[in-house]
């Protein structure tokens, strides 16, 4: 069981009864909750006490498949930690993970494929979409948009005229994007492939790599895509799925950093060997210790540590 504050709670739903932890336990009240904090984005229940079992990503930072993923986890006599996570995957209309089988599928099957659409079909609620528009402009770490696209797409959601001046995409616009993001991604596969081969010690899980292009996703969102070069953006999507490497919490967070920082550095043409350490200065190349600081920039620039 976990705590959480309660300025990171973005949405209380309507509480209901279940066994929690232990399958033998007594049913407990039980609310969900939408939350983001510094850490991540997700969907947590509230148990009796003020505990909480909660799961939630970086990136993305999705408020409706929280919210979508409470409505499931009330359908279910049981909850733990596996069924909170596999009820967030579940409920996500974007993100697909082999890797997450093993905990979407028990959920869904536990609910019933019936329930299960009739969630999946809900419309979503006015205090979701006005706290998505809200924390746009009032939070460090605001949510995704393009989920409310996913929704207008799958009649779950009429369209508003303030979506436009917030920056919603209908889904016209939206698969137009789709198109040239499905193009830049063979260029950042190449890159992330290119990052792997030469950080031996990188382990990307299918999460991992899911967390990274959710991140490339929301930076080509904010247009970052427009000041940097891909294989930065690149290294800062992969330095962004691992908390403890993005705001260097460890030794270890340090080095990996500063692998990252190494690889970009040779990636923009800075030479691995150079005698005397006499590098002649080129329009783009970006040494080591250039590279390092930009990361950082990034880091600090587009995910800051919320104060909210």
């Amino acid at each position: 069981m976990l705590f959480i504050g309660g300025d990171s709670i973005r949405f209380r739903g309507q509480y209901f009864k279940a066994h929690v932890g232990i399958k033998e336990s007594k049913p407990f009240l039980c609310t969900p909750i939408v939350y983001n904090d510094e850490e991540n984005c997700g969907v947590g229940i509230i148990v009796e006490w003020n505990r909480v079992q909660k799961w939630g990503m970086y990136e993305p930072r999705d408020y409706i498949a929280s919210w979508r993923a409470g409505e499931i986890l009330r359908e279910l006599r049981h909850i733990n930690s596996i069924t909170v996570r596999g009820a967030y995957f579940a409920a996500s209309r974007s993100l697909n993970s082999k890797e997450e089988q093993y905990c979407t599928t028990p959920v869904i099957e536990g609910i019933g494929e019936e329930s299960y659409h009739k969630i999946m079909s809900l419309p979503i609620p006015n205090k979701i979409v006005q706290v998505v528009l809200d924390d746009r402009k009032n939070k460090s770490l605001n949510p995704n948009l393009y989920p409310l696209t996913e929704e207008i797409e799958a009649g779950t959601l009429a369209w508003r005229g303030e979506f436009s001046e917030a920056g919603v995409l209908t889904p016209e616009q939206f698969r137009t994007n789709k198109k040239r993001h499905e193009e830049i991604k063979l260029e950042t596969d190449k890159h992330l492939r290119s990052m792997i081969n030469d950080i031996k010690n990188i382990d990307l899980t299918d999460i991992g790599i899911c967390i990274i292009r959710s991140t490339l996703a929301t930076l080509f969102e904010k247009k970052v895509n427009e000041e940097y070069p891909h294989y930065v953006l690149v290294a800062f999507a992969v330095i962004m799925s691992d908390a403890k490497v993005a705001h260097i919490q460890s030794r270890a967070g340090y080095k990996m950093f500063e692998k990252i920082s190494r690889w970009v550095s040779r990636t923009s043409g800075y030479p691995r060997f150079s005698p005397f350490n006499i590098v002649p200065k080129k329009k783009g190349v970006l040494s080591p210790q250039e590279s390092f600081d930009l990361l950082q920039k990034l880091v600090s620039q587009y995910y800051p540590a919320d104060k909210n």
